[in-house]
């Protein structure tokens, strides 16, 4: 995933808008002096104590703590203050520069601050800006919430703005599309966060080359879309025959998971050995990065009869496990030549049996992603370091399955 690279005017400020990106998986580093060296999966705020000094000065800091990164590929965000105090329009001016094929997109709300985004206007708690105690503010006193004029101060770059009405819009895409192709800064209201949401995906949907603006969660939502974008092979065995389980692959399989059914009746025959390479050899052309291979069958209502596979000294305990052994060493043999990022086993026998064939010898607890299941790291063997969710067959709701990869692939 990208590297997010945050130029904040303050320490406070690069503080709250790096940590929010937390959840999404990545590590968090605030930094007060320069970047010198950049590691994968990492966020970076980088804070320049720029808000009181002259533009000029702002200007030459932020470009020079830009030139620093070298052009690191990554997200780039220009914090700015919640009450939008400080030099605006010179240090994007910078950040405009060093990018000059990039356009600003300026997201000013922060709802859970109570900052919102309305006709153009920034309001705190349902106050107009300049009517609360930043107008006050002895070094960046701020006298109007007009959002696009407050940049306007700083720079004669072409600049417009996107109303609530319009965000909300059927046509959305196209007004962002056409004011993103003859301006050089976006300014859009937003309300919820659903609306900056909104916004996020659809610049990531239109495939826009942007730096973002805003106090955080403009940033953190488009990143969380990217990541959406990104590849990430999330493979799944489910030995659980539960009404439950069957209803979580249906529903995955309605967005947009590939379910892989293995006949459970050839499994046990003579000839299983053939059959289950027959199996390998299709699976390994499915190109769906969301992938289930399940010994269930979701369209037959009666379980299989394990009794009729018994020989006299079998139980049906034995036939289960033994259904279980040979569906773990085919998803063995998928995910070797696959590397998926993430494997899913639902089952308390079908994980016990693929750990066991997998030669862990144990599992690093990493997060519970919702009660009774949890995501880990594997110990030990030919797939040690590789991540893997694990649930009961009783577990969880419809969707879970879904939303258990989604966790995965963008975090909380």
């Amino acid at each position: 995933m990208k590297n997010v690279f945050i130029i904040a005017d303050d320490t406070t400020g690069a503080n709250s808008s790096a940590i929010l990106n937390k959840p999404l998986g990545y590590n968090c580093v605030s930094i007060y002096t320069k970047i010198n060296e950049v590691k994968e999966n990492s966020v970076y705020a980088l804070s320049t104590n720029s808000r009181g000094i002259e533009k000029e000065q702002a200007y030459k800091v932020v470009k020079e703590s830009l030139e620093t990164l070298k052009g690191e590929d990554g997200i780039y965000n220009k914090r700015v203050d919640s009450t939008l105090r400080g030099n605006l329009g010179s240090e994007l001016d910078a950040f405009l520069d060093y990018f000059p094929n990039k356009k600003a997109i300026v997201v000013a709300s922060f709802p859970s601050s109570g900052r919102t985004c309305e006709n153009n206007k920034l309001l705190v708690f349902g106050e107009l800006l300049e009517k609360t105690d930043v107008a006050k503010d002895p070094k960046c006193p701020v006298h109007t919430s007009v959002v696009t004029d407050l940049f306007k101060q700083q720079t004669s770059r072409k600049i417009d703005n996107i109303i609530l009405n319009d965000v909300r819009s059927d046509k959305f895409s196209s007004i962002l599309k056409d004011k993103y192709n003859k301006n050089d800064i976006i300014v859009i209201d937003a309300k919820h966060n659903s609306d900056i949401d909104l916004i996020a995906k659809t610049c990531v949907d239109l495939n826009l080359d942007i730096i973002t603006v805003g106090p955080g969660p403009f940033t953190y939502y488009y990143t969380k879309n990217c990541k959406m974008k990104e590849a990430y092979k999330f493979y799944g065995l489910i030995g659980s025959v539960t009404l439950l389980s069957m209803n979580q692959m249906k529903y995955a399989q309605q967005h947009g998971a590939y379910i892989y059914e293995l006949d459970a009746h050839k499994i046990l025959t003579e000839g299983y050995e053939q059959y289950l390479d027959d199996c390998y050899k299709e699976i390994i052309q499915i190109s769906n990065d969301f992938l289930i291979i399940t010994s269930s069958c979701l369209n037959k209502k009666s379980k299989l009869d394990l009794n009729k596979y018994c020989n006299n000294t079998q139980i049906p305990e034995d036939i289960s496990n033994l259904i279980n052994n040979r569906i773990a060493k085919l998803f063995i043999d998928v995910i070797t030549l696959a590397k998926p990022n993430c494997v899913y086993t639902s089952g308390g026998d079908t994980t016990v049996e693929f750990l066991k064939q997998a030669e862990s010898f144990g599992l690093q607890m990493n997060n519970q992603i919702i009660p009774l299941t949890v995501e880990s790291t594997i110990l030990g063997g030919p797939f040690a370091n590789l991540k893997i969710v694990s649930k009961g067959g009783l577990i969880g709701e419809d969707d879970t399955l879904v939303y258990i990869r989604n966790f995965m692939k963008v975090g909380m």
